[in-house]
């Protein structure tokens, strides 16, 4: 997601750290959620915490997502130390409106409507959305998409995990929404939902370091070519 002008590649001189209007001067703002989801985002290797990032650190250069903002900006002629973070909530980064970061790097899927407020670029990363449970639930067994119809599911607003409930999943019963995902783990493991709906990956990060007796119960289908998700 950018909020400044759109600059194809090879890197024209418009498009170069000196003549680009970046919200400072000299400096690229990247925007992103927090928590700052692994493998996304990693922790520091010696170990240290970030006062304010939670689960991974954006400006260490590690996870897929930050070493992608960082090669963008070392094209551009940022070099690491002219580059800033910004905590953006999820559905904010494409919301329409000012902008506080020059560009928005945070599992951002490319649904039309999206790229009718903010431009999107294309894509960088292709996944599948996933369901997660609690080993021993109603649904841990489950093998079908029909399997889930009477389940309680939950999803971070404005998400495509949300709109694969809604759309894909359909369940008998509305599905909760959240702020975070930290926020619908917690509702699974206080058993208000039966399962809750992200990306492949971060079910894996989930179910490794986040979520005690957890477990993926599986993958939802994905469409094929272009309108995969991206």
């Amino acid at each position: 997601v950018t909020g400044v002008q759109t600059c194809a590649l090879p890197i024209s001189d418009a498009c170069n750290a000196a003549n680009l209007a970046t919200k400072k001067p000299g400096t690229l703002t990247i925007g992103t959620d927090n928590p700052a989801y692994p493998p996304y985002f990693l922790e520091n290797t010696d170990g240290s915490k970030d006062a304010f990032w939670q689960l991974g650190v954006p400006m260490n250069g590690l996870g897929f997502e930050s070493a992608v903002a960082y090669a963008i900006a070392a094209e551009l002629g940022y070099e690491k130390g002219k580059v800033e973070w910004t905590y953006i909530p999820f559905d904010l980064s494409y919301a329409p409106g000012a902008k506080t970061f020059d560009l928005d790097i945070t599992q951002v899927s490319y649904p039309p409507e999206r790229a009718t407020a903010v431009d999107l670029s294309e894509g960088y990363y292709y996944s599948a959305q996933a369901v997660v449970t609690l080993e021993g639930s109603t649904i841990a067994g489950a093998t079908t998409v029909a399997d889930l119809k009477g389940a309680r599911l939950g999803a971070q607003q404005g998400t495509t995990s949300y709109k694969t409930i809604t759309d894909v999943i359909v369940p008998s019963t509305a599905p909760s929404v959240y702020d975070t995902n930290d926020v619908a783990i917690q509702a699974l493991i206080a058993k208000q939902i039966d399962g809750i709906v992200v990306d492949l990956p971060t079910a894996f990060y989930i179910i490794a370091a986040q979520l005690e007796g957890g477990k993926i119960v599986g993958q939802l289908p994905v469409s094929e070519g272009p309108d995969a998700e991206h």
